[in-house]
């Protein structure tokens, strides 16, 4: 079981890329450019890189070609030219297939790591991400997500409604290797609980990928799945929110048929 590795990836230091993480409240001054849910009409006729300016990765192509498993790597240069277009595009069918691309070459690269390099490459991902924000929310919004804008970035809040609704949801429904998923989650990122409601609907999509066999279905299931991931992430602190992104990658090395299979027919 992936899960096994909890206890060596957790004693596994976090590296502290300063060079990336230093130019957050740059980004973070942009980030809300263009994210008004009344100008959601606007992301399918204005290109993203109008909104929010060019994408940052740079230091992101650095720092991922400084890790002993990816040097020279073109699949690293590939990914982020992708990256890089998607944000030129307004077509919303070819942005999917961008985003489609550019997650088959992200398994493609981390599968090319060591254990201890897959774990700095996620690392360099997920700061990577905090930077580019708003063209990751573009991204996955008209790649195919339904996402609620007013309220993907927010924590869950003990009062809130999503909180109430799923206020019946018990460990004791999962399946173990959910449940384990789910501890680990906890255990590794404990300021996933911020999001307690969120982490359950994303255990039960979980749940429901395992069960169901209509491609329409599935694919709504994965994307549905990718969105709340991202809202997870993003309830974190930075260092909570890279190792919740290994026990993600530990997830996806446990199912990697499933969502194999997915990305292919996608």
């Amino acid at each position: 079981n992936v899960f096994q590795q909890q206890q060596q990836l957790q004693q596994h230091p976090i590296i502290d890329f300063g060079f990336l993480s230093s130019l957050t409240d740059t980004t973070n001054n942009n980030i809300n450019n263009g994210i008004d849910n009344n100008q959601n009409s606007l992301w399918i006729d204005v290109r993203a890189v109008e909104l929010f300016g060019p994408p940052q990765v740079l230091s992101t192509r650095f720092a991922l070609k400084d890790i002993p498993s990816l040097k020279d790597s073109k699949l690293v240069d590939e990914l982020l030219d992708l990256f890089l277009l998607q944000a030129e595009c307004t077509n919303t069918t070819e942005i999917r297939k961008y985003l489609v691309r550019i997650l088959k070459l992200r398994n493609r690269v981390l599968a090319k790591c060591t254990l201890e390099d897959r774990v700095r490459a996620i690392e360099v991902f997920e700061l990577c991400k905090v930077l580019n924000r708003s063209h990751v929310m573009h991204l996955y919004e008209t790649g195919g997500m339904d996402c609620d804008f007013d309220s993907f970035w927010n924590m869950d809040s003990p009062g809130s409604n999503a909180s109430s609704s799923r206020a019946g949801t018990t460990s004791t429904a999962l399946s173990p290797n959910v449940l384990a998923f789910r501890q680990a989650a906890i255990s590794l990122a404990p300021s996933v609980q911020n999001a307690s409601s969120t982490l359950d609907q994303l255990c039960e999509v979980f749940m429901t990928q395992a069960t169901i066999s209509d491609h329409q279905q599935r694919e709504e299931q994965w994307f549905k799945s990718k969105e709340l991931e991202n809202k997870l992430l993003d309830a974190c602190g930075l260092e909570d929110r890279k190792k919740l992104a290994i026990v993600f990658e530990q997830w996806r090395d446990q199912n990697k048929a499933h969502e194999s299979e997915f990305l292919e027919e996608a």
